[in-house]
């Protein structure tokens, strides 16, 4: 047998609560899948998987177990506009491929739009461009706060307003022998990002894009994720924008202008 064809879905105007599975759940929707002005508080991530076109627009989503939101492995086009993502326990919007257990395994969406979202409080990074997405444009977002890790999981590795990597997104350092598939093409403009434990913007295996005109502000912190061993300073630690330079030659043709990177705490 196969299985039916499933196509344009919407879901407006509802409230989830208190849940612990997914609210939503999306995979291999024709036409479009829509998720609109709705309420998510206290439940794990909607989630969207080899969609056609997916749209998540205007939703508030509170105290996720997860991700805010998992536009996931091998939808085809996505638009994420004018969302408020606070306190989610890994990244605010997962814009990323996945891979390794349960889930669809694969890259990033091949073409997204991701803009005028606000993203508060996240547990590893504000938006997440992993496991190479592809010809996108994150822009005019605003994220305010990036945990090195949510309370139950702190991580070194995370604290970063906006992550990018290759598929898989687990090696490193990345080569180019050891990438499946690169980010490509994407735009990165006009966002805020303020007080990320980590850093602002963090690239690899990316070919082809455009950094410019972020703000970030008071981005790094003085101690690692246990809250009590001093940070030692180095490349990868407390950045503005970092193009790993571990990464060697796997970061191409990007051109990164017109950002400003200010600090004004106090030292302690």
């Amino acid at each position: 047998t196969t299985n039916p064809v499933i196509k344009n879905v919407r879901i407006q105007d509802c409230r989830f609560k208190n849940l612990s599975y997914l609210p939503v759940f999306f995979g291999g929707i024709r036409g479009y899948s829509q998720m609109l002005d709705c309420i998510v508080d206290n439940c794990l991530d909607s989630g969207f998987t080899y969609c056609e076109n997916v749209f998540f627009n205007r939703n508030r989503v509170t105290r996720s177990a997860d991700n805010g939101v998992s536009l996931s492995s091998g939808n085809k086009n996505v638009v994420c506009i004018g969302n408020y993502m606070e306190n989610s326990s890994y990244a605010g919007i997962w814009l990323s491929g996945w891979q390794g257990g349960t889930g669809a395994t694969g890259s990033g969406p091949s073409s997204f739009v991701c803009t005028g979202n606000i993203v508060v409080n996240s547990g590893w990074s504000g938006i997440h461009l992993e496991d190479a997405p592809k010809r996108g444009i994150v822009a005019n977002n605003v994220i305010d706060g990036v945990l090195k890790g949510p309370i139950d999981g702190v991580d070194d590795s995370k604290g970063v307003g906006i992550t990018v990597k290759p598929f898989p997104s687990n090696v490193y350092p990345v080569t180019t022998s050891n990438i499946v598939e690169y980010a490509q093409d994407l735009m990165i403009l006009d966002n805020l990002i303020t007080n990320a434990d980590r850093g602002g913007i963090s690239v690899r295996g990316l070919l082809g894009g455009v950094i410019r005109g972020n703000r970030i502000l008071n981005v790094g912190s003085t101690k690692k994720a246990d809250g009590s061993t001093d940070v030692t300073p180095s490349t990868t630690e407390n950045f503005g924008i970092l193009l790993d330079t571990q990464s060697g030659n796997t970061i191409q043709d990007i051109s990164v202008e017109s950002n400003v990177i200010i600090d004004n705490r106090t030292e302690t």
